[in-house]
């Protein structure tokens, strides 16, 4: 009967590995729904993308004194925002926090800033950012990830007790 209850534990942490993948597959979608200040720019007719120099000054001019820029991500579709990706130290020197500042390819200006990783402090993080460690806490247990550390060894061990299981029982009991 253990097995049973064991066998469900482990079912119901696949759905969450599922579902954390559902979601992180329509991440972006889901970001510009949740976030549709920071992320969407209004589009007229008269839209023509700055030059990217000039997105780029405008992204550099807002980041903070000690903060340092990392990439620039295009928007995927007209009526988003450009993100420029930034570090900040953090309490642990080794785990900076990544930051975003959004910006309006049509303008030049920044529309935002938001904090997206902090190792030292995740109760800061957006949910995205969670579901996100989660899902590579699970599926890659080679990442540095402080979250959920037991799992594996705990998929391990309902392993090898449902294979103990099913090699215990006697061929001769199965009906056919």
């Amino acid at each position: 009967m253990e097995y049973l209850y064991l066998g469900l534990f482990a079912g119901a942490v696949f759905v969450l590995i599922g579902l954390s993948g559902s979601l992180l597959a329509f991440g972006s979608t889901l970001d510009a729904w949740l976030n549709p200040e920071l992320i969407t720019v209004p589009l007229t007719h008269e839209n023509t993308l700055k030059p990217l120099d000039d997105i780029v000054a405008a992204g550099l001019k807002a980041l903070p004194p000690d903060g340092k820029a990392l990439n620039l991500d295009f928007s995927r579709h007209p009526g988003l925002a450009f993100q420029l990706w930034f570090e900040k130290p953090s309490l642990n020197p080794a785990d900076p926090e990544r930051h975003q500042l959004l910006i309006n390819p049509y303008t030049g200006t920044v529309t935002g800033k938001r904090l997206l990783i902090g190792f030292e402090r995740p109760w800061r993080d957006p949910l995205m950012d969670f579901i996100l460690r989660f899902h590579f806490a699970v599926s890659d247990p080679v990442r540095r990830v402080p979250y959920f550390s037991g799992v594996w060894p705990w998929l391990g061990q309902c392993f090898f007790a449902g294979s103990g299981t099913l090699a215990s029982v006697p061929k001769h009991s199965v009906q056919r």
